[in-house]
């Protein structure tokens, strides 16, 4: 009897304790335990004309009780807490969160949740427009200032909390740097620069336009003879000179240098005699006469004929006989005649 008993003795110890560790596993795996799971927060159905604007909460922690097989079902599973919105209004509303309505398996028991409730804020959702106001920043090289100034919509639409569109009265740029430009049009596309969170803007960015100019300048010339153009005869010009009073860009004015015939006078079409006439003036791009300049006396004479314009066809203008180039002696031309 001994002897059958001590047969395969490790065999039989080792099925011994092979039993003995799934009675274990069995019953520890079936015995209640808790656990901590942190679960989703679903936001349903929010009115369109109301807009949430406290922080929200995504998630809360759910603490349960069970065989623990069952619970390590939970995580990862898409458990969550769901909250309908359709019935809320402008203002704070505090949700209690049950934990008894959750979609549990089967031997799960929920304890609690924490936070057991949560409070959210609502407004309504209100727009209105308002005008793009320009953000310079920098100071452009030498004297150049900004003389006319274009923005591409002159008004854009904020929509957001009525609490927050109602202290809106303006939409700023962006700070456009300016201190590289230089004379002439400037053209940017401008970022607008609002900080507040919860509101949108119709348009992100606008179109900027910046004409920027030297500033004007008055000087007067020294003396430039005035010419007389497209005269039939002779021309004088009383008074020969004049002294002009321009205007422009403070560089150009100050590099400005009239040649003799920058002012002058047209005659084309005048008869011969004496007129009073508004001498004109060619100036360069940017500069501009102050005030017209007065009239002059202009004597045009009768235009003379040239000497070859008379003479007989064949006549030398040093023969005015007729006589054609003889290179014959004073004895020999007085025996031909």
């Amino acid at each position: 009897m001994g002897a059958l008993f001590l047969r395969n003795v490790w065999l039989k110890l080792l099925s011994l304790g092979i039993a003995f560790g799934l009675w274990f596993f069995v019953n520890a795996a079936q015995r209640d335990s808790e656990a901590e799971y942190p679960i989703a927060v679903r936001l349903n159905n929010l009115p369109a004309h109301l807009l949430l604007v406290s922080p929200r909460t995504d998630t809360v922690d759910l603490h349960v009780s069970g065989p623990r097989t069952l619970l390590n079902r939970i995580e990862g599973s898409n458990v969550g807490i769901e909250i309908d919105l359709s019935r809320v209004r402008a203002g704070t509303t505090t949700f209690r969160l049950r934990p008894d309505t959750l979609p549990l398996p089967r031997g799960v028991n929920p304890i609690r949740i924490t936070p057991s409730e949560i409070t959210l804020e609502f407004d309504r959702i209100e727009g209105k427009r308002v005008p793009v106001i320009l953000a310079v920043d920098g100071r452009p090289a030498g004297d150049l200032r900004i003389t006319e100034s274009k923005v591409t919509p002159e008004e854009v639409e904020v929509r957001g909390p009525s609490r927050l569109v109602r202290d809106i009265t303006v939409a700023k740029t962006e700070p456009l740097d300016i201190s590289d430009a230089v004379p002439g049009l400037l053209r940017r596309d401008v970022g607008l620069d609002f900080a507040p969170e919860y509101l949108t803007m119709s348009s992100p960015n606008v179109h900027v336009e910046l004409m920027l100019e030297e500033p004007v300048e008055e000087a007067k010339t020294g003396p430039i003879v005035i010419v007389v153009r497209n005269a039939v005869g002779d021309a004088t010009v009383d008074p020969r000179e004049v002294a002009l009073q321009v205007r422009g860009p403070r560089s150009r004015v100050k590099a400005l240098e009239l040649p003799n015939g920058a002012v002058y006078v047209d005659a084309e079409g005048l008869a011969p005699g004496t007129h009073r006439i508004q001498p004109l003036a060619s100036l360069p791009a940017g500069i501009e006469l102050v005030r017209d300049l007065k009239t002059v006396r202009v004597k045009i004479g009768i235009a003379t004929p040239s000497v070859a314009g008379d003479r007989a066809p064949g006549l030398s203008p040093l023969q005015p006989n007729g006589g054609a180039d003889d290179n014959r002696s004073p004895m020999e031309q007085n025996d031909a005649r």
